[in-house]
């Protein structure tokens, strides 16, 4: 039963795959035709633009409201997992002015961290913030949170769960960085972590195309935080 499922999921995304291609071929056609008719449909297009754009009210665009620091130094995030995503996101959160725990598994990973600086398996070139510690006792950083971060790997989400969830305060917002499908039971991410933790609790799931490494250079990246709860 789970080959035939797995078989189905790809050839839902070998039919969506086609599907893009075929939209981005017809795009391109459309241009090409737009092209060839010369200009004056680009020239009657960019008018109705300016058009717009001179009528509108830009007074009314709320602006981003200002990061309270100390609110963010009394604030801990925990991140659930050491791994490469897992420590370039605690790096961020810190380098933002918020106090941040690794939880991993390893005392050595833990040491290396609190003493060295360094995540040295994954980044040993990048010095971490000073406001990042790592720790392996799950009962006393998870209960302690007030934000969690899962950066655990998918296939692994089940079973750190089963272990670990009865050390969350059923409060806790918990953002989801993890991406993928789990093979036991073909579930995505947004399906399982509301299993393992209660559909009560706040969940949003981050995604996009951010890489560890750009992360930890301080690059420019784009991700979509998306979430039921407001």
């Amino acid at each position: 039963r789970v080959v035939e499922e797995k078989n189905v999921w790809r050839a839902r995304a070998n039919n969506t795959n086609a599907t893009v291609m075929m939209m981005m071929i017809d795009q391109q056609r459309g241009l090409l035709r737009s092209e060839r008719r010369g200009g004056n449909e680009k020239r009657m297009a960019t008018t109705r633009l300016n058009a717009r754009l001179e009528g509108e009210d830009w007074s009314e665009v709320r602006s981003v409201p200002a990061r309270n620091l100390h609110e963010a130094a009394e604030t801990c995030v925990v991140v659930m997992g050491g791994g490469s995503f897992g420590t370039a996101m605690g790096a961020l959160f810190a380098r933002n002015g918020y106090k941040v725990v690794l939880l991993v598994r390893s005392d050595h990973v833990a040491r290396d961290i609190n003493e060295n600086r360094r995540n040295s398996r994954f980044f040993p070139e990048f010095e971490l913030p000073e406001s990042l510690t790592a720790s392996t006792d799950a009962e006393h950083v998870l209960s302690a949170a007030d934000l969690l971060v899962h950066a655990v790997p998918v296939q692994s989400t089940r079973e750190f769960f089963d272990e670990n969830a009865r050390f969350l305060k059923p409060s806790t917002p918990v953002l989801c960085t993890s991406k993928g499908l789990e093979v036991r039971e073909l579930k995505l991410m947004c399906d399982l972590l509301p299993e393992l933790l209660g559909k009560r609790r706040p969940i949003a799931y981050l995604s996009g195309p951010s890489f560890a490494r750009e992360m930890m250079q301080q690059l420019p990246t784009a991700v979509v935080v998306a979430s039921k709860d407001s």
